[in-house]
């Protein structure tokens, strides 16, 4: 059990008993175990409670019933956020679920990259946790291929396969067909040293290609598809289609380490503040069209607050109460330009995930 669970468990009982404990982190486990796909999308939407017309709440309200019959499946939104977001927090610090960039990603987005307020996940600290897991992951593969790992002893195949001819020669046959082994394993042991190697040299030459891209774009500072210069743009325009464009030209998700910087320097007025809704009316429509995918919203979609407002700014002009009836999230709220170039960064990487399927 996380040493931490007792206090968060507090926000939602102020009392509660060990057993009672132990039963919902039984149930946390249990989903833990073999995550699936749409379980990882159901945990995130019941964290932050982003409303959908599907029932999310099936896998974590039945694991909890499995643990304790008296678990409540309705009325009961807050213990359901907080044992959802635990669980994230639990996928994140197990070694099995190291690599979950696209978790990560899911949180960032559906919590507005923090700017939705939840207090159960909040006081977790899920978009903190999810913030550090990408940096995290970031870090370690650009370091990745600077380590020079340690390969295979040298093989001498000839000297075996010498002394294994010797051995027959003496009738020792089970010592010959040993040495035979060895050798064939030794190969096999450089050759695997070798692919090593190349799948190395594959993923360096991805992060240069990458970074070299990165450096193009910002020395540039012209969007790619409006051909207009991003500082002269809305901020609200510049921080949409810059975050859309770096991420068509990132490689290796979850991106640079630097990657509020490169948007910070490439949009005007990055920390100012704009409203939601600014920002997605100031982008021509032919752009937001060539943004969405045909199509209704599909589940990874529902966490993506920037292009379920997209999608409902081009079916009408007044399309705000749709948008906070589908997302739980005011057009009017105030959010700084970095934050929603940010936001659709990692909008458009997530949507090209494993999470979205």
């Amino acid at each position: 059990m996380n040493p931490e669970f007792g206090v968060w468990y507090l926000q939602v009982d102020p009392e509660p008993t060990d057993d009672k404990l132990k039963r919902r982190w039984q149930a946390i486990e249990k989903l833990c175990k073999k995550p699936s796909r749409d379980l990882k999308r159901d945990l995130i939407r019941i964290a932050y409670q982003v409303p959908s017309p599907a029932t999310t709440s099936q896998a974590l309200v039945g694991a909890c019933q499995d643990a304790d019959a008296a678990f409540r499946a309705h009325d009961n939104a807050e213990e359901q956020s907080l044992l959802a977001a635990v669980a994230i927090v639990n996928l994140f610090d197990s070694k099995a679920q190291a690599d979950s960039i696209s978790l990560a990603l899911g949180v960032t987005c559906a919590s507005l990259q923090g700017n939705r307020s939840r207090k159960t996940a909040e006081e977790v600290g899920l978009h903190r946790r999810a913030d550090e897991h990408l940096a995290t992951v970031s870090l370690a593969s650009r370091c990745e291929t600077l380590q020079r790992k340690a390969g295979p002893a040298p093989v001498n195949v000839d000297g075996t396969c010498a002394e294994a001819k010797a051995h027959a020669e003496q009738n020792a046959i089970p010592d010959a067909v040993k040495k035979l082994a060895d050798a064939v394993q030794s190969i096999g042991a450089g050759l695997d040293g070798i692919l090593d190697v190349f799948h190395r040299l594959e993923r360096q030459q991805g992060l240069f290609a990458e970074e070299l891209n990165i450096l193009w774009w910002m020395e540039n500072g012209t969007s790619r598809v409006l051909q207009k210069k991003l500082k002269r743009m809305n901020p609200g325009s510049a921080a949409l289609v810059a975050g859309k464009e770096l991420a068509d030209i990132t490689r290796v998700p979850p991106g640079p380490l630097g990657i509020v910087a490169f948007l910070a320097h490439a949009i005007p007025s990055p920390s100012s503040r704009i409203t939601f809704a600014a920002a997605v009316e100031a982008v021509p429509e032919a752009w937001r069209l060539d943004v969405l995918v045909d199509g209704p919203v599909t589940e990874a979609e529902r966490l993506c607050p920037l292009h379920v407002a997209l999608r409902e700014a081009v079916k009408s002009s007044t399309w705000h109460e749709a948008f906070s009836h589908s997302t739980g999230i005011d057009a009017t709220v105030k959010i700084r330009p970095v934050d929603v170039a940010l936001q659709m960064y990692r909008e458009c990487l997530l949507l090209e995930s494993d999470l979205a399927g």
